[in-house]
């Protein structure tokens, strides 16, 4: 088997790789999935560069980096993004990312992708246009590289990728729902195997396919520094040190002040890394909400659900681990840390939080049995007027595609949260005062992402959604919420951040022509793509091609020499998405290239690999 591609990279500062400023010759390896990083030193602070690789005869795209800056950085944007399910919608929102060409990266907040199986949980109109690989539930480390290698089939991610660095932190999907240090929810070490195990293989797979650098003890908590203007600490609250869930308000174990979300060792690292920051902002980038988040409520709506039940819908959050919350919280307060911003994922919603201590206070009415009424009253620590009491703001992105409350409950039942999420109640004559004061907007029906908008005087959170059941959507922005330096409030803003007055060039659509190959040919019309993932393979491959009209089809290997060596006879197939494995058992190793015919014309694709 071949262990080893020799790949050569380089470094320039225009898109063309003309003015190269650094390159050499690395390996892709077949004891790391074949995927190639490379770390690149010497570089200017706060400059925009471009890269590339080249093996096998041909070119990688061009991508597009930015480093971080120094001194007192004037204007500096990130796209916050979260929660991709492939088959629940289409990427558009990444393609929407990718063309914006004033950001300095993304911040991604984990939920890269989902752990199920094919088909388990996903929109019944998109499963068969979507496959995805393995067609199993991702347990052992083959299967989660698969799975990365499936979603880097889709357009939008990879230009995504393309055009932007990446800052991304895990959260339970890349390894399984509700993971925690010591099990998930839907692990069944009988059926799956010891979870350590488990565990690893989905940590290994993440260092090799995710744009992050490589750590002896693979952790994920980290910080960056953008000058004088913003240090970024990046949280694992996934599975560095959280404590197993509990799953019911009711639990004795809630409240225990043993119990842990971050672990002893990040815990302290981020206290100590919040007291020494000299920057102007500190952001947060963190998987689940740190802000407490009422839901109890809803038992108004639902009498039927006792309040206990709706109170316990979100202890996968901060919200599960209170004495920890308020220990970081009484932190920040105590050493008067200015500034703090959290940047949070994981629940699908759009929410833009005060966050305080103490955002109300509940009385609850017996009603008789478990059933219980709450009534809202204003904190004493916390004016939802002005801001007062609060200690730091929160920002919520909702999911690229994952459904959302509407396409869980319903769009009428979404919408009514939603409106009633911070408001007076009413309910049987009775006033039961305001849930939520601190959330000052929430979507809770829409996709997308936000943009954070970071100047000395201010941070601005801009909301954008798109539909996610058709490909090529636009994105609408909706609303826009800031703090001012020093107040720890949100105002909502007239309109969206304006673009920074220097945009960058983007990378080239189309990738170098291939050196030691022919030009590719274009496709027939009535193919709409065709390609085969990945390349270099062992013995199986998949073909993935679309079809604008219904076709016979056959389907040709051959080898470098120009010889066939496999034909594989397809019938006529309707229009649409097609995933097809390719088996190479029983082949030498070599360059292959495979030709898909139809009566209207062939498409061709060349420099396949086949390593033993």
């Amino acid at each position: 088997m071949q262990e080893s591609i020799p790949v050569q990279w380089k470094v320039a500062t225009d898109p063309e790789l003309s003015n190269v400023v650094q390159s050499g010759e690395t390996a892709a390896l077949a004891v790391k999935d074949f995927t190639v990083k490379v770390d690149v030193t010497g570089l200017e602070a706060g400059t925009t560069y471009y890269y590339g690789f080249s093996a096998l005869g041909g070119y990688s795209l061009t991508g597009r980096t930015k480093t971080t800056s120094t001194g007192m950085a004037e204007h500096l944007k990130f796209a916050v993004l979260n929660c991709a399910n492939f088959q629940t919608g289409y990427f558009s929102a990444y393609r929407n990312v990718a063309a914006i060409n004033d950001l300095d990266a993304v911040i991604y907040l984990g939920d890269y992708f989902y752990e199920a199986p094919d088909g388990a949980f996903g929109n019944s109109e998109l499963v068969t246009n979507r496959p995805i690989e393995p067609k199993n539930e991702l347990v052992s480390l083959d299967d989660y590289r698969l799975r990365y290698s499936t979603y880097r089939l889709d357009t939008c991610l990879v230009r995504l990728h393309q055009q932007h660095p990446f800052i991304p932190i895990w959260d339970d999907h890349e390894f399984a729902n509700n993971a925690w240090v010591g099990g998930a929810s839907n692990h069944d070490p009988a059926t799956e195997g010891d979870w350590e195990d488990r565990k690893s293989a989905a940590k290994l797979a993440y260092f090799e396919w995710m744009p992050i650098r490589e750590s002896a003890n693979q952790q994920i908590f980290r910080s960056f520094q953008f000058g004088d203007l913003v240090d970024l600490f990046m949280l694992d609250t996934r599975v560095e040190g959280r404590q197993e869930q509990v799953v019911s308000v009711l639990d004795t174990l809630l409240e225990s002040p043993e119990r842990t979300l971050l672990g002893a060792a990040q815990k302290n690292w981020l206290k100590e890394e919040l007291q020494m920051s000299s920057a102007k902002w500190k952001i947060i980038g963190n998987q689940v909400i740190f802000s407490k988040f009422n839901t109890g409520w809803l038992t108004l709506l639902v009498p039927q659900q006792n309040y206990f039940d709706f109170e316990s819908l979100f202890l996968d959050s901060w919200q599960g681990y209170p004495a920890e919350r308020q220990e970081i919280f009484k932190f920040i307060s105590d050493e008067d840390i200015k500034n703090v911003v959290f940047a949070t994922g994981d629940i699908h919603v759009a929410v833009g939080f005060e966050v305080a201590e103490m955002p109300n206070t509940v009385e609850l009415v017996d009603t008789g049995g478990l059933q219980m009424i709450p009534l809202y009253s204003p904190s004493d620590s916390y004016d939802p007027e002005s801001g007062k009491g609060a200690l730091a703001v929160e920002f919520v992105s909702p999911s690229i595609t994952t459904p959302n409350f509407d396409e869980i409950f319903g769009a009428l039942a979404a919408s009514l949260v939603q409106n009633l999420l911070n408001q007076e109640l009413t309910v049987s004559g009775i006033n039961a005062g305001n849930p939520n004061p601190h959330i000052k907007y929430a979507d809770l029906i829409r996709h997308g992402y936000y943009l954070l908008d970071v100047k000395p005087d201010s941070v601005q959170a801009n909301w954008y959604y798109n539909p996610i059941l058709l490909p090529e959507q636009e994105m609408t922005f909706d609303q826009a919420w800031y703090t001012l330096d020093g107040e720890n409030r949100l105002r909502q803003a007239s309109e969206a951040s304006q673009p920074k007055a220097i945009q960058d060039i983007p990378a080239p659509p189309e990738p170098p022509l291939f050196t030691s190959l022919p030009e590719e040919p274009e496709l027939p019309e009535t193919i709409s793509f065709f390609g085969i993932y990945p390349n270099p393979f062992r013995n199986q491959a998949r073909l993935h091609y679309g079809l604008q009209s219904a076709e016979p089809l056959s389907i040709k290997v051959f080898n470098a020499g120009g010889k066939l060596v496999r034909q594989l006879s397809q019938k006529k197939q309707a229009a649409g998405i097609y995933t097809l494995p390719i088996d190479m058992n029983g082949l030498p190793e070599g360059m292959y290239f495979f030709q898909l015919e139809t009566v209207s014309g062939t498409a061709t694709i060349k420099g396949l690999q086949v390593v033993r």
